[in-house]
């Protein structure tokens, strides 16, 4: 069955700032540019730096610049991947736990000024689990942080 509309096509901004590029990643600007000459419907934002890290875009105002940017370049952000690969709350660690929930909050807040409707997390810890990891704790705190998962 043929589709009725054919998906747009879009590539994370991560693709440009990690494995061969992470020595020397490509700036975002840079980057939207040539995947609007590129063609491409849209980019997921890496929400980390030298990309769409919120501390790089602080202000309302310089979201909004970045949100111009894109349009320019007649591109949607899809999604946006935040930057939570240093807080591996899903080891139960309280403290952890704590930092997590507040910049998972400033990337929630990052993606609303943006008008980006999906943000992607995970547990950020690596799989296999390891061996003391309680998949049960898990879930409990992701139900802590965002209800109704």
């Amino acid at each position: 069955m043929k589709p009725k509309k054919l998906p747009k096509i879009s590539i994370g901004s991560w693709a440009y700032a990690i494995g061969p590029y992470a020595h020397n990643p490509i700036p975002l600007p840079e980057v939207v540019r040539k995947l609007s000459d590129l063609g491409f419907h849209g980019v997921e934002l890496g929400g980390f730096k030298p990309h769409a890290h919120p501390d790089l875009y602080p202000l309302k105002e310089d979201r909004e610049k970045l949100v111009e940017m894109l349009k320019e370049n007649n591109l949607e952000v899809p999604a946006y991947a935040a930057d939570l690969w240093s807080l591996p709350f899903a080891e139960g660690d309280p403290k952890m736990v704590k930092k997590y929930r507040e910049f998972f909050q400033r990337s929630v807040d990052f993606c609303s000024d943006c008008g980006i409707p999906i943000i992607r997390v995970d547990t950020v810890s690596s799989t296999p689990a390891l061996p003391h990891f309680d998949y049960q704790l898990t879930w409990c705190v992701i139900n802590r942080i965002s209800p109704g998962w």
